[in-house]
């Protein structure tokens, strides 16, 4: 069923094409803009998931949602040092167990 805060994420994403500005000022034609809306938060939020519980299949999802960004448009390019510098801070101050968790995979 999702997280909360996966749930959170869900519903302010579902809002940026009501509310970015290439969508509305330029709903009559096709850009590659759109595209990349989508396919940036894609990995930014598999990384996440990736370091909350790491796994093959996650890292694999993670490579697949940047792949897809990289198509949707060349300047995703800028992405790769952002999912670097995410990782990194991921190793130097790793997240919290939530409590409720644990109690809840016990």
């Amino acid at each position: 069923m999702g997280t909360p805060i996966g749930r959170r994420i869900n519903r302010s994403l579902r809002g940026v094409p009501v509310h970015y500005p290439t969508i509305v000022a330029h709903s009559y034609t096709v850009t590659t803009d759109v595209g990349l809306v989508a396919f940036t938060a894609l990995p930014i939020f598999a990384i996440w998931r990736y370091v909350q519980n790491p796994s093959l299949r996650m890292l694999a999802c993670c490579g697949l949602a940047l792949g897809a960004a990289l198509c949707a448009k060349f300047s995703a390019v800028l992405l790769i040092p952002v999912i670097g510098v995410l990782l990194i801070a991921a190793v130097k101050w790793p997240p919290e167990q939530d409590p409720g968790r644990q109690a809840h995979a016990a």
